[in-house]
């Protein structure tokens, strides 16, 4: 769990809340450029969003860790900022799994495992991701404490 918290800051995350009685790590949103191979916040006039410098996003992952595994989710908001006020448009987008398999990968190294290669369903966005769906959180088993 300590190591999991120390690579979260030292990537820049802040630790909101960590429970070690329930194996849970949650971290403050930060401000991290996305793109649409990491999630789907929509489009409009059918351009994704995450193509539009205008768009800015945050991220905030909560991680479980438990004797043998670890589940990561990250949270994905967006905010397009036309230059008018009364245009603005929040978004909740919908994670691919690649920020939680690099975290992930991260994790395991500072842990000293091997790292196996990401599987490319996990880098390469799925047609079945939309924004009305929940992402799986991302499991390796194996990992303790």
């Amino acid at each position: 769990m300590k190591v999991s918290a120390r690579v979260l800051v030292e990537q820049g995350f802040q630790i909101s809340s960590v429970d070690e009685a329930s194996g849970t790590i949650s971290t403050a949103p930060k401000r991290v450029r996305v793109s649409p191979l990491e999630a789907d916040c929509g489009t409009t006039m059918g351009i994704d969003y995450l193509k539009d410098k205008r768009t800015m996003t945050t991220a905030a992952f909560g991680l479980v860790i438990d004797e043998s595994a670890i589940s990561i989710r990250a949270e994905i908001a967006g905010q397009y900022l036309t230059g008018n006020v009364y245009q603005g448009v929040n978004m909740l987008c919908v994670s691919k799994g690649k920020l939680e398999a690099v975290l992930l990968e991260n994790i395991g190294r500072a842990l000293g495992l091997p790292q196996p290669a990401l599987s490319p369903d996990v880098l390469v966005p799925t047609p079945a991701a939309t924004p009305s769906t929940t992402p799986t959180p991302a499991s390796v088993p194996g990992l303790s404490r």
